[in-house]
Parts: structure tokens; sequence; C-alpha cells
């Protein structure tokens, strides 16, 4: 959220500028966003993928629109060269949320190598994890970094003077240390993890089950492994009893969070359908062939 905020804070945007924030994904992209003074305008989703809907942009667009954040959710993308044309012809700034898309890739070029700016969360359970909260922001603009950097270290150019009203948003060197370590087992962890994911995916035979698709030219680090149901309750459960454990990755659509300040009231179908019925099943580097054959004989015995 630190990362997300402090991008946004460091464009100088005008105040109450709109940003487009697709509505499937975790309400802190759209806080971080609302604490940099901004206004939200949640965007449709593709129910296949999960990811927004760039066929739908111009239907967001108006003269406050500043900036587009895609949310690489789960770590899939979506169609980053459609976004990025959209973005240049109408002078708006692609800013990634690529929290959870540590390692994934778009037409072999890695998350965080298409907008402006990127930010990645560090949280314990991600692909790249540290043993706290912590996060990063990567930019090729060297003046964007230099405020970026003056940002999160409350705004001071030295030790007596402070030039911008900042935060206290510096990851700990401890934290920094253990990311290093871990840093090298990423691109291996990543590759087993895709590979049990795609098993998971082609041993998964019930017709009461979905499995979301990666767009083409996406190779997903599989953050997560949702599947959508109609029968997510129902489902649920019926794992639980096998003492399999899910979560539900996001239950509750942007436009429908309360303290959330919209550019306009709406209704997303998709979006509150796919919140509806998603959910995420087990799925990590260190999954023994006995587990996934264990997961996907019991999804595949519930009858709905």
């Amino acid at each position: 959220m630190d990362a997300l905020r402090l991008s946004l804070e460091a464009l100088e945007l005008p105040n109450n500028s709109e940003i487009i924030v697709p509505a499937n994904t975790f309400v802190g992209t759209a806080l971080a966003a609302q604490a940099a003074g901004a206004i939200i305008v949640p965007a449709e989703i593709i129910e296949n993928t999960g990811q927004i809907d760039h066929s739908k942009l111009d239907n967001y667009l108006t003269s406050k629109t500043k900036v587009i954040i895609p949310v690489h959710l789960y770590g899939f993308i979506g169609n980053m060269n459609y976004i990025n044309k959209w973005a240049k012809k109408n002078k708006i700034i692609v800013l990634e949320d690529a929290a959870q898309a540590h390692g994934s890739m778009f037409n072999n070029i890695k998350a965080g190598n298409f907008g402006k700016v990127a930010a990645f969360s560090f949280y314990p359970t991600k692909n790249l994890g540290a043993l706290g909260d912590g996060g990063a922001i990567v930019t090729n603009d060297l003046e964007l970094a230099k405020r970026i950097k003056i940002l999160r270290n409350y705004g001071l150019i030295n030790k007596n003077l402070c030039l911008f009203s900042g935060s206290n948003s510096r990851l700990d060197e401890m934290q920094a240390a253990f990311l290093r370590i871990r840093l090298r087992e990423l691109d291996n962890n990543n590759k087993r993890r895709v590979g049990i994911a795609h098993t998971i995916n082609q041993l998964i035979t019930n017709e009461f089950i979905k499995v979301l698709q990666e767009e083409e030219s996406v190779l997903s680090n599989y953050h997560l492994f949702p599947i959508l149901t109609k029968h997510r309750d129902k489902f649920r459960n019926f794992l639980n009893k096998a003492d399999i454990n899910t979560q539900i990755h996001y239950s509750t659509p942007i436009h429908l969070h309360k303290p959330i300040r919209i550019a306009k009231k709406k209704t997303l179908p998709i979006s509150e359908k796919f919140c509806n019925n998603v959910l995420s099943l087990p799925c990590f580097p260190y999954m023994y062939d006995r587990e996934i054959e264990y997961l996907t004989k019991t999804i595949n015995r519930y009858k709905g």
C-alpha cells in the first residue's frame, strides 16, 4: 500500500484526479490511491482471467483521468500491450500493481517493466516474501525515483531539512537481508509452483469448477490458484471436511467497499459475479505428488 501511495504522491497529480482501478482487487489498491488524494474509477474485469477488461477502458475515460492501475492479481497479467497503447494515446500514466506478480511474464517481459512505475509487496505469503511487512517500487524514471526516496524518508533531503510532506516508509535492513537470500530461489520456486498449478489444472475435470485462464502470451507465477464455482460455500465446506483449506480472494469488489470514494455509483455485474464465485485452492512450491492427487481427486468427487 505504501509503495502504491508513494508512487502516486511522487507523480504530483492534481487533487481529485481520477484513477482507473479494476473492481476485482484487494482493497489496498484503492485505499492507496485514495490516500494520495485521488478518486477511484472501478473498472469491469474479464471473467475468464480476473484481469481488467482492456476493451472497455474508453468507458471510464474523462478529462480528470490521470492514472490507470492494472493489477496483476493472483500472478496473472492482463493485456499490457493494449493497456499501454491506450494509455499513451490518452496521456494516462500506467502504475502497475505487481504485489502478487513476482516473476510473472507477459510476452517474456517480467511484471514491473510495463508501466512508468510499479509496486511490489513482500508480505510473508508472497512468492518473494519477507519476515514481516515490506514492499518495493521500481521505475526507470530517475527524477521520479529521487522524489520517492525523499518521500519515504519523512520528505527529508538531508538530516535537517524537509522538502516534502513525507512518511516513514523505509524497508528495514533485516527484511532486505532476508529478501536478498530468498530472491536467489524465486525463479526455481516459481517454476515448481507453475508446474504444480498446470498439473492441478489438467487434473480437474469437475463440470462445476471453472479454472481461470492465462491471457495469451502470459506466464503467471501462480501466486494463487483461483477457481470459479456457483456452489462456492457448499464446495468450500465439502473441501473443508476433507481437510483441504481454501481462501477467498476477494469477496467484495472495490465499488462495494463503503470507505472508497468512487467517481459515480455503478454496478459491475461481471466483477460482482466473479467475487461471489471465486475460491483459491492450495498451490505452493512444496506440494507433494500425493497431495496434488488427493486435492484433484477430492475436487472431482464433488457432485454439486
